[in-house]
């Protein structure tokens, strides 16, 4: 039996929240019956070199096109269309954040199935329309996303929420003193933030939230790299003695 070839894209393994689903992905998949490649737009960052270790055939590609200049446009399309089907994948499977419907329609020209996961609450522009009429299943992380964004579009959607590897991520110990030595009591409210350090997040309602209680018992906890410029202003703008930042960790 021919396996199904499935093309998982994703711009990077070193930004992208994604990246370590579509790690367990494609370390899950049956290869008896499944022969998963990966693409992204560089190889940059630690868990890149796990991603290496699958042993799955992985493409440096530029998989999206930007729509301007319009008149070069097609061309730029047709160029990732040649990839697609040179390769001769039955399924494009993209992780991509964006609403960007070039690598759809890449597929679509290709004679290639594509389907996204979408994994945000937000929508923005029309692209997402786009985006979604050129894809042949659309996966959802849950059920609001249906009534909020593909009410018109429901033979398309499919419900699968994000995995966990219950077989690592499991319950430890407990222990009062996280790994950088910050100490804490049996009292104390706890929250964590992980994410990127990006304006979309809106991190800075939650530490806005936090300063105007001023209650010693709130701990905030704020993991993600802070080396960008929104970064770094909310490091300078919230200095509590509650609110941490621990930078990127990678587990």
């Amino acid at each position: 039996m021919r396996k199904i070839k499935i093309l998982f894209t994703i711009p990077n393994f070193d930004t992208a929240g994604s990246g370590k689903v579509v790690y367990d992905l494609v370390k899950n998949l049956d290869k008896t019956k499944f022969e998963p490649e990966i693409c992204c737009f560089h190889n940059k960052g630690v868990f890149f070199k796990e991603v290496e270790k699958l042993g799955v055939k992985i493409h440096i590609f530029p998989f999206t096109t930007s729509y301007k200049p319009y008149a070069t446009f097609p061309m730029r399309v047709l160029k990732i269309s040649r990839f697609l089907k040179r390769n001769k994948y039955d399924i494009v499977h993209s992780w991509h954040w964006s609403s960007d419907f070039s690598e759809a329609l890449a597929a679509k020209l290709a004679g290639i199935k594509y389907l996204y996961t979408k994994k945000a609450m937000s929508w923005g522009n029309k692209a997402w329309v786009w985006r979604s009429k050129l894809s042949s299943k659309i996966i959802i992380i849950n059920n609001d996303m249906v009534l909020q964004f593909f009410n018109s579009m429901q033979h398309k959607i499919v419900q699968i929420p994000l995995g966990v590897d219950v077989d690592y991520f499991k319950p430890l110990p407990k222990s009062y003193t996280s790994p950088e030595n910050i100490e804490f009591s049996k009292e104390d409210f706890i929250i964590v933030s992980v994410a990127n350090l990006v304006e979309v997040k809106g991190i800075e309602l939650l530490l806005k939230a936090v300063e105007n209680l001023n209650d010693d018992i709130i701990k905030t906890i704020i993991i993600g790299d802070y080396s960008s410029d929104y970064g770094q202003n909310l490091r300078k703008q919230f200095t509590h003695k509650n609110i941490c930042f621990l930078g990127k960790k990678m587990d």
